[in-house]
């Protein structure tokens, strides 16, 4: 048996629950701990663009190659406020209000972590973690969140997020899907 499989199984039954390198008694869910490993996959990638736009000195908006360039553009636009500039005005507000959501978001990840909610609640609320973590670190390095993708399709057209404002609706609507079908997916 490999170290991964002594990390990950349980002795004996052959299959995958939690992550064993704790005390005994003591375990991270599998689910949990993928939850918190992409969301720090995700800061970083969307951290990486954002550094990466900042950098261009090329104009923009800028079309993608591919069939990608029907449905995204790489654009680079500064928001100092929330979702399409609201509040702009108030930064304060903006930083204070998404420390109390993540705090809250936090705190919900932990409780679906300890009592086992299903694998789309613990990944969406990870998700959504990350997202405004990401744009929060933006905010309080940069002063505004760097949005760099406009979609071109549907009732979406001309709407610039990041990544981290994808993973903040993924998520959602992965949170929201998990409390609706609240089954242990197990």
């Amino acid at each position: 048996m490999g170290l991964w499989d002594n990390i990950f199984m349980n002795k004996g039954s052959g299959k995958k629950s939690s992550l064993k390198i704790l005390p005994e008694g003591m375990h991270i869910p599998f689910w949990t701990v993928v939850s918190i490993t992409l969301g720090v996959l995700l800061f970083a990638v969307d951290q990486r663009f954002k550094d990466r736009i900042e950098e261009d000195e090329g104009s923009f908006p800028r079309d993608m190659e591919g069939k990608a360039g029907r449905y995204l553009r790489f654009d680079r636009y500064h928001n100092s406020g929330f979702s399409l500039g609201w509040l702009k005005e108030r930064p304060d507000v903006v930083i204070h209000s998404t420390l109390v959501g993540m705090s809250a978001v936090l705190a919900a990840f932990i409780r679906s972590a300890l009592d086992k909610k299903s694998i789309s609640e613990q990944l969406g609320l990870g998700l959504i973690f990350s997202g405004a973590a990401s744009n929060l670190y933006d905010r309080l390095s940069r002063g505004y969140v760097v949005d760099f993708l406009t979609l071109k399709f549907g009732a979406l057209k001309r709407l610039i997020i990041n990544l981290g404002d994808a993973a903040i609706a993924l998520g959602s609507m992965l949170y929201v899907f998990g409390v609706i079908f609240s089954r242990k997916d197990r």
